[in-house]
C-alpha cells in the first residue's frame, strides 16, 4: 500500500478490534512487510521488501504527513487513526 494514500486507513478499518493483518506499505525500493494486530498494540516489521506497486489516480492522497514506515511509528499512527 502507499503511504501517500489512505489505503491503510481503509483497509484496517474493516478488521475486528481483535483482528490482524499482514500487509505490505511503502513505495518502489522502501517497503516493509508489516504484521498488526490488536488494534495496533502489536506491530512487527516481518521484512524489507521490494515489490513492484499498482498506482491508481482514483486513490486518494492523504491530506499532510505520510503514514510512517517505522514500527513503533506505525503502531501510534494505527491507534491514533483506525
Amino acid at each position: 500500500m502507499d503511504p501517500r494514500t489512505d489505503q491503510l486507513r481503509l483497509f484496517l478499518g474493516q478488521l475486528k478490534p481483535s483482528g490482524a493483518a499482514v500487509f505490505n506499505l511503502g513505495s518502489p525500493g522502501r517497503q516493509g512487510m508489516y504484521f498488526v494486530a490488536d488494534g495496533g498494540n502489536i506491530c512487527e516489521l516481518l521484512m524489507q521488501v521490494n515489490f513492484m506497486m499498482a498506482e491508481s489516480p482514483s486513490t486518494p492522497r492523504l491530506h499532510g504527513r505520510e503514514v510512517p514506515l517505522d514500527p513503533d511509528k506505525l503502531a501510534a499512527w494505527i491507534r491514533a487513526n483506525i
